[in-house]
């Protein structure tokens, strides 16, 4: 599945988050509130969440393997480097 377009939103003063991604596959379905966050171990992503009743939370939709979701994170990643060099 190939991704053909990323929006970003850059978090001002964002200490672990430092954006929101929307994310494009194959110019057929979008995923939004994607966030991009930088920790310790270097950036990484999370995927849009809702909070159920117990207070837990719960992916609304989300990669089913790794290669997937370092794909995402190599094109958010870039997406955000670049809006930040603009």
């Amino acid at each position: 599945m190939n991704i053909t377009d990323v929006k970003i939103r850059i978090i001002p003063r964002g200490k672990r988050l430092r954006a929101i991604a929307s994310v494009v596959f194959e110019e057929a379905f979008v995923v939004h509130d994607i966030k991009y966050l930088v920790g310790e171990a270097g950036p990484y992503i999370v995927m849009p969440s809702r909070k159920l009743n117990d207070g837990t939370t719960r992916d609304i939709a989300h990669p089913l393997n790794n290669d997937t979701r370092e794909a995402i994170l190599n094109k958010v990643t870039r997406a955000y480097l670049d809006k930040t060099l603009e």
